[in-house]
């Protein structure tokens, strides 16, 4: 187990540089200059003598290759520079952002898996009946429309129409309802989907047929072999949907005006703010790897069977 971890953080590292580099060389080739950005936006009579001025000031004159090396050594040590619209440190703006999407994030994942695991369990275990049936279709519709267009109904109906939610979300418990419901909603509809077919899977194992043979009860048979096996599959389904919602929730943090790395990375990206969205690639990078690292080392501690090469 410790030479497997260790060989995967290990193989983390060439693809954050890989991540790191190209993502760099995409910021660097986007169209518009960040200092004439930033001197229109601190109302500076712009003039090619000023913009030139504000570049070097800025670093912006150097080669790539010189800029990117000076960048990539600075994260080893923690330092992300410094936004190019304000001045604070990349890092401790992301911080906070960072925990205000996180807890957009788990809050949707949790209450993703609230509704999705009794429900794909009733209809694994009543296959065909009515309220199958009205599930996967419920389930396929969640799981088809987008969660932008979620979070516009959702507006339109309780926050315009009956007025229970503000329309700007802020950092109050009613302000994150309807961005949470925004996200779960598609993320419940895939979770169904994949936990059932999942449990049908187990259940049409032979063991199972073997226990029930011996008298056991289908309760006993359900709980505690069933999902047991199924369990792994599905710690794995929901921790890589923990990354797909870190980078999904961009959309709705924008829409809902909600104040995490989402929406700090969008308006950065509107202000050419590149060191903000190198350091927001370059987290959801490590937060995504280092996700899939430590959801496989829980299926394979759940399902002692699974091998290990290391």
């Amino acid at each position: 187990m410790k030479k497997y971890v260790i060989k995967r953080l290990i193989s983390l590292i060439p693809l954050l540089l890989i991540l790191s580099f190209f993502s760099f060389l995409l910021l660097d080739m986007a169209p518009g200059d960040p200092a004439e950005k930033k001197l229109a936006a601190q109302g500076v009579a712009v003039t090619k003598e000023v913009i030139e001025a504000e570049r070097i000031r800025m670093g912006l004159d150097r080669p790539f290759l010189t800029r990117y090396f000076a960048w990539l050594f600075g994260a080893l040590r923690g330092d992300l520079g410094v936004s190019y619209k304000d001045g604070f440190p990349v890092m401790g703006k992301l911080m906070d952002g960072l925990g205000k999407t996180c807890q957009l994030a788990v809050s949707s994942l949790v209450l993703s898996l609230l509704v999705s695991i009794p429900v794909s369990v009733i209809c694994a275990v009543r296959q065909d009946s009515l309220f199958d049936n009205v599930f996967r279709i419920l389930s396929f519709a969640g799981n088809s429309v987008p969660n932008f267009l979620i979070s516009v109904l959702l507006m339109f109906v309780f926050c315009i129409r009956m007025k229970i939610f503000p329309v700007i979300a802020g950092d109050s418990f009613s302000g994150l309802f309807l961005p949470v419901i925004s996200l779960a909603i598609p993320m419940t509809g895939r979770f169904i989907r994949q936990f059932r077919a999942e449990i049908i899977s187990q259940l049409e194992q032979d063991f199972v047929t073997g226990i029930r043979a011996r008298g056991v009860r289908e309760t006993v048979v359900l709980f505690r072999n069933v999902l047991y096996n199924a369990l792994g599959h599905m710690i794995t389904i929901a921790g890589l949907s923990i990354g797909t919602l870190m980078g999904g929730s961009v959309v709705i943090e924008t829409i809902f005006r909600w104040s995490g790395i989402g929406k700090l990375v969008m308006d950065s990206i509107t202000a050419r703010d590149y060191p903000v969205v190198q350091g927001f690639v370059l987290i959801m990078g490590v937060m995504y790897l280092v996700i899939g690292l430590v959801t496989d080392l829980i299926f394979v501690t759940l399902d002692p069977r699974t091998e290990i090469t290391s």
